[in-house]
């Protein structure tokens, strides 16, 4: 044995060391990772998930608010058919207001002159009796110069008119 060395020794601590090694590999590295391995796989899942969750929730969030646009649209397109419809319907009540108006103004146009002439005839009938009455009273007077007087006063208002 050169340099005092004892293969025998060297060979034992190899195989030792080798021992070791194997089983720590066996005992802690191997569950370590296969631990460190699953709190991965864990984490990946649980992120995909949530992503999965964050596009599922973007997407009913853009089709809520496309369905809010529609919905504005539909009550902006509602609003216009209400406005118009609104709208005919006081040109058609405008309508029929005016035409009663004209009817009633008619109606009042020809009552006014019924009664105008029922006044005039009235009138006429009651200047008619005033003179008869006029014409008796002077008459029965004897004063003959009260009738001269009247009957050329009548005639100068009759020639005036």
């Amino acid at each position: 044995m050169p340099l005092n060395i004892d293969w025998q020794q060297i060979l034992l601590h190899i195989f030792n060391f080798v021992i070791l090694a194997g089983g720590l590999y066996l005992i802690l590295y191997k569950p370590v990772k296969d631990f460190m391995q699953k709190r991965e796989d864990y984490y990946k899942n649980i992120e995909n998930q949530t992503n999965e969750k964050l596009a599922a929730a973007d997407k009913a969030k853009n089709e809520y608010e496309q369905r809010l646009k529609d919905v504005d649209e539909e009550i902006a397109e509602k609003m216009n058919e209400s406005l118009q419809e609104a709208e005919k319907l006081a040109n058609s009540e405008v309508a029929i207001a005016k035409e009663e108006a004209a009817k009633i103004i008619e109606h009042a146009k020809a009552e006014a002159k019924i009664e105008r002439e029922r006044i005039v005839v009235g009138a006429q009938n009651d200047i008619t009796k005033l003179a008869v009455a006029a014409a008796k009273k002077i008459i029965e007077s004897d004063d003959k110069d009260a009738l001269d007087r009247f009957i050329s006063i009548a005639k100068k208002e009759v020639d005036n008119d």
